[in-house]
């Protein structure tokens, strides 16, 4: 994918990233505010969330804290962390991804492997000759 960094815009980058957001059927938003120095990542009414009640993104909406997006994130900079948020007007849920400076890096997430270990990180989709 080309990411360079453990700066907000390779969390922001690896997050869109993620499976389960598939366009047209799901509605997840990620936002990089350099000014304020934080990711937001909303999830809007989609498909996804009419379309099964056990679905990958139900537990977005009744669960606030959401371990795989700060896995996610920590596996880009162990210092990341998530914290649910009030959603803003049309979305149903939201969090802030930030990076804290003074913080103790997190010993990684199981699951933050597969971030590297399928080369999401580095792989580059450029056209090919």
């Amino acid at each position: 994918m080309g990411i360079e960094g453990d700066d907000l815009e390779a969390i922001a980058k690896v997050l869109q990233l993620d499976p389960v957001h598939v366009p047209d059927y799901t509605d997840i938003r990620v936002a990089l505010d350099v000014e304020r120095q934080e990711v937001m990542v909303t999830l809007h009414d989609c498909v996804a969330l009419r379309d099964d009640p056990r679905s990958p993104l139900a537990p977005l909406t009744t669960t606030p804290a959401q371990p795989g997006f700060e896995h996610m994130a920590q596996a880009v900079d162990p210092r990341a962390r998530v914290v649910p948020v009030s959603p803003p007007d049309g979305a149903v849920a939201a969090w802030r991804v930030t990076v804290e400076a003074d913080a103790e890096p997190v010993e990684p997430h199981p699951m933050a492997a597969l971030v590297n270990l399928h080369e999401i990180v580095t792989f580059d989709l450029s056209a090919r000759p």
